[in-house]
């Protein structure tokens, strides 16, 4: 079975001891707002890293390399991305800025090294490597230093995902005579515990931002769906329910929605749909193979990093931004934003752009930028205050 669509330069590459490296996700998220999802594409025809906004719109090249560009994973300040290439020939791990500039190896390895996972506080860097003749997962620090053996057992281990608190890596093994899903410690490696425990194919694990949570592609349905279980590895159920491949899942920051790969339209795309399963939706619509999302983790709205309420965060560009119907804080960033509440007492938030600001229904706090704002109050008792710019406010207590 071809799990993944992978080129078969790629294929080429990494098969290796017999073991063929199929594109992965970065298989961890990290805790923040939702921003850019970073994803493989041939659609040039060779593979590169791309981002796109989370509606599947604003598809950017970043890598712009002949050389094979894949398993794109976003730093959890959302501020550089670690991906695999073979511009050296043989595969490396590089880190790149989030807007492609500053592409760096960080392995500078002769043996094939891949597949590499953040740590949450950014420090460090978990990967696969072939350079001891088996596949290991190795920890190294970000800029490449201090590469270390954690798993040290003579079987395939690969596709390691680093738990949200930093204290363990799930990873995949064939150590049991088939694919499973373990965890181990990740200071050293030990505590290696099995935790699907099936006869089938269970690799990819993806780490929920609250870590209480792993999704992983699995087999045992006699194809390829998008599991969830928990993370001592009870309770594992099936999200995707389709006859075609599903794999590859990748949580987003606010753990609301999973993206993933599917071939149900007849080639590769990516997919996102909510935590449960259902809203199954194609982001990327295109001919091309589409594979490997990783969801940029974005931080709370400045100020507000400690705050209960459900957290809307904007990005760099412009953006339409809406609340729940429960209490939100919904914040802009830099692009000229439309912010609105949706029932909610909703703390609506301009920041660096020409902002407008639009209370829905509830007792909302509408809190302008530096720049001129528009500020408009609903049906609410909704408080008004400007940023410094000369803004405009109606239907709105100052």
């Amino acid at each position: 079975m071809v799990r993944q669509g992978f080129s078969l330069m790629f294929v080429g590459l990494l098969v290796v001891g017999g073991f063929a490296l199929w594109p992965a996700p970065a298989e961890a998220a990290f805790p923040g707002a939702n921003g850019k999802i970073a994803f493989t594409s041939n659609r040039i025809g060779n593979d590169e890293v791309y981002v796109m906004n989370a509606d599947g719109s604003g598809r950017t090249n970043l890598t712009y390399n002949a050389a094979l560009d894949i398993q794109p994973a976003w730093s959890p300040d959302g501020t550089r991305i670690a991906f695999t290439t073979a511009r050296d020939g043989n595969t490396e791990v590089y880190v790149m800025n989030a807007d492609g500039s500053g592409q760096t190896n960080v392995t500078n390895s002769s043996s094939s090294d891949a597949a590499p996972a953040w740590s949450p506080d950014g420090s460090k860097i978990a990967f696969f490597t072939f350079r001891d003749g088996n596949g290991e997962v190795y920890v190294m620090n970000a800029d490449g230093s201090g590469q270390v053996n954690l798993t040290n057992d003579l079987a395939f281990d690969s596709r390691p995902a680093w738990s949200p608190d930093g204290s363990r890596i799930a990873f995949r093994t064939d150590r049991d005579g088939d694919t499973e899903v373990y965890v181990m410690n990740a200071a050293d490696g030990s505590g290696q515990t099995n935790l699907t425990n099936n006869a089938s194919f269970d690799s990819g694990p993806s780490w929920s931002p609250d870590g209480t949570r792993i999704a992983f592609t699995t087999d045992r349905d006699g194809d390829d769906e998008v599991y969830v279980m928990n993370a001592d590895g009870s309770g594992q159920t099936n999200l995707t329910t389709n006859a075609a491949l599903d794999f590859g899942p990748a949580w987003s920051p606010d753990g609301s929605r999973i993206a993933f790969q599917s071939y149900r339209d007849g080639n590769y795309e990516i997919y996102v749909m909510n935590a449960d399963g259902s809203g199954q939706t194609d982001l990327t619509n295109d001919a091309g193979t589409d594979e490997s999302p990783d969801w940029q983790p974005l931080p709370p709205c400045p100020g507000f990093e400690g705050d209960s309420r459900h957290q809307v965060m904007g990005t760099m560009e412009k953006d339409v931004l809406a609340g729940t119907s429960g209490a939100d804080v919904v914040c802009g960033l830099d692009g000229n934003d439309v912010i609105k509440g949706r029932g909610g007492n909703d703390l609506l938030l301009g920041q660096r752009g020409r902002d407008t600001l639009k209370g829905q229904g509830g007792a909302d706090l509408l809190k302008g930028g530096p720049k001129p704002d528009r500020l408009v109050g609903g049906a609410g008792e909704d408080t008004c205050k400007g940023g410094g710019g000369k803004d405009e406010v109606k239907a709105c207590e100052r």
